[in-house]
């Protein structure tokens, strides 16, 4: 599997593919989605957007037996502080797998545990984010969306720019983090 790996981060493209998707439109609302978590608590789009402290969310949508989706976690999880200081909160859905099969994989590509996992028993969350369509599975699937709830990026299989084109999807100044606690300035 490592061999597997290897070979795949050698012929990854020099470029991150731009998806267009009539699911997921850059500068529109991000769809709805929804999952469950491994302790069988709903988590979704909504629950996300109320987190003050984050500037924006990058979901990718993977499954174990992905192995471009193996080598971008690897990217994100070495790009952690960064993702952090940007003020970007990493959230995955994991395609129609159970969490004894997620867990393991994702810690093996380096992903912190408490990073929140969607575990997407149906597909729906996948489909949502046009990852799945007519039991077609196009994955890895990455969408960047700000805390405003809007798309800023939608991308495929990651390049050697995928942590670049994640850390500047939301550009400077684009939706700037909410304040944290009571509004010093009053009511």
């Amino acid at each position: 599997m490592a061999g597997l790996l290897a070979l795949v981060a050698l012929l990854a493209p020099a470029r991150t593919v731009d998806v267009a998707d009539p699911a997921v439109v850059v500068g529109a609302p991000v769809p709805w989605f929804a999952g469950w978590t491994a302790d069988d608590q709903v988590l979704n789009r909504t629950a996300l957007l109320k987190r003050a402290d984050a500037r924006g969310f990058v979901v990718v949508v993977v499954a174990t037996w992905c192995a471009p989706c193996a080598a971008g976690l690897r990217r994100l999880a070495a790009a952690r502080a960064r993702l952090a200081d940007a003020g970007l909160q990493l959230v995955l859905i994991a395609h129609r797998e159970h969490p004894a099969v997620v867990q393991p994989w994702l810690a093996a590509q380096g992903v912190a545990p408490e990073v929140p996992v969607i575990y997407d028993r149906f597909g729906r969350a996948s489909a949502s984010l046009g990852a799945e369509r007519d039991q077609r599975v196009t994955l890895p699937r990455t969408v960047v969306f700000d805390a405003a709830g809007v798309v800023r990026a939608v991308l495929g299989v990651e390049g050697a720019d995928y942590e670049e084109r994640v850390l500047g999807a939301l550009g400077p100044g684009v939706t700037p983090p909410r304040p944290r606690g009571p509004d010093p300035s009053g009511p």
